[in-house]
């Protein structure tokens, strides 16, 4: 293929000089570097169309220059760098029904972000719109819409295999909706960020996906330095991945993760983390079905203190509702509620829930002492890999917990010895 960069950045630019209008890839395979979209321009990839990334690191360079991120983060490369990128700009969209192809098997496939480029970055823009496309094969992240504001994603599908830290949505933006979308992606599957201690990620509805991941399907945080309000997650369906060949093999870690089979690669269906000084209120999941398997852990909330926030304020996780949801676990690790001494989510409310869980714990489980584990990165496995005091549901520093017809049970034909729910230092109610 011949380097067809300079023949579409010109046609952006031209559509940008004339007010707006469409760059039209027609049918083929067109290899590219790096494109920079302008205001008021629509890429169309056509029906039989294929965008493909250049293999050379040289034909990436950030757009502006990068951030530096506070405390936890200060380490860790955020970079301006894709096959399309903007900045600044209103009125912009990717279409389909063609492909946008990262090519990120030809970088090294190194577990960090690196200096790799993304797939899509928008940062600070205003009425994006990326519709009937598919993504795939990135280099790093897949789609990261930062600091954007109006956006509507729909009937995207996502491959996201070719190389590590291969998420697929990263979201860090106000009105947001994502609808209808496919996602099977090596890393997060949609996860909700919050690197700017002054952006506030809200209003953002999450509905009517197919999701899968060989890490943390649904997920807000982790990187959590500013505010998280008013997130809707609706109606997904989580499954297991069609490969965890670029990905971590949980089953190899020391020590093991328990119960768990070594063609089980996702870690938490839905993870909701705040530990580093955000704040976290408003958040609903409502209609998630997990029975076809895939996550190790359903349900993981933790509130803790990994990192000092810029303005010396701690984290806050309140007011969160998971309901509806049916879910067969693939580990031992339990669902948790946890926050650490002095800090506490409150207001969690699981309703109509049903968890299987495959069983395997022992009478000594029952009286492990799990660690608080206050700086460690939030994940399931962050407790040492322990199968918890709990097969359904472990509650520990947390107040104002609800359940509401919720019901944990063991797979057929398996044991445990330990009890369904387990709290330590918590108020919990059951109705």
């Amino acid at each position: 293929m011949n380097d067809e960069t300079a023949r579409w950045q010109a046609a952006i630019d031209a559509a940008s000089a004339a007010g707006g209008g469409e760059v039209r890839i027609g049918r083929g395979e067109h290899l590219s570097g790096q494109l920079v979209l302008k205001s008021h321009v629509r890429l169309v990839l056509e029906e039989g169309a294929r965008l493909v990334g250049s293999p050379h690191p040289a034909d990436y360079r950030d757009l502006s220059p990068q951030r530096a991120l506070p405390g936890f983060h200060a380490t860790q490369t955020l970079g301006f760098k894709g096959l399309v990128l903007a900045e600044n700009a209103e009125d912009i969209a990717i279409l389909g029904p063609g492909t946008l192809d990262g090519n990120g098997g030809a970088f090294p496939k190194v577990d960090s972000l690196g200096r790799r480029p993304r797939l899509v970055h928008f940062r600070n823009c205003r009425g994006v719109r990326i519709k009937g496309v598919t993504l795939q094969n990135s280099p790093r992240w897949t789609c990261f819409l930062q600091e954007c504001e109006g956006v509507v994603v729909r009937r995207v599908r996502i491959d996201g295999h070719a190389n590590f830290n291969n998420d697929g949505f990263d979201i860090e933006a106000r009105d947001v909706l994502v609808e209808d979308c496919d996602i099977d992606c090596g890393d997060d599957g949609i996860c909700l960020k919050s690197l700017n201690p002054d952006f506030s990620v809200e209003n953002v509805r999450i509905r009517n996906c197919r999701v899968a991941s060989n890490c943390n399907f649904l997920k807000l945080g982790a990187h959590g330095l500013g505010v998280f309000r008013d997130i809707d997650f609706r109606n997904c369906i989580l499954h297991p991945c069609r490969t965890n060949e670029n990905a971590h093999r949980w089953d190899k870690w020391d020590p093991p993760i328990p119960g768990l089979r070594a063609d089980v690669s996702g870690l938490a269906g839905i993870a909701v983390e705040m530990v580093d000084g955000g704040i976290l209120e408003n958040v609903r999941f409502s209609g998630i079905d997990m029975t076809a398997g895939g996550p190790q852990t359903p349900i993981f909330v933790r509130l803790g203190r990994r990192s000092r926030h810029p303005s010396g304020r701690m984290s806050r996780l309140e007011n969160v509702t998971i309901e509806n949801v049916r879910a067969c676990a693939e580990s031992a690790i339990a669902s948790s509620i946890t926050g650490v001494p002095g800090l506490r989510p409150r207001g969690i409310v699981l309703r109509d829930v049903e968890i299987v869980s495959p069983g395997g714990g022992t009478k000594a489980d029952t009286a492990t002492d799990v660690p608080e584990s206050e700086a460690d990165y939030p994940e399931n496995r962050m407790f040492g890999n322990l199968p918890l005091p709990a097969f359904g549901l472990y509650v520990r520093h947390a107040d104002e917990i609800v359940l509401e017809r919720v019901r944990f049970s063991l797979a057929p034909g398996s044991a445990d010895a330990r009890p369904p729910v387990a709290a330590d230092d918590s108020t919990m109610f059951r109705r």
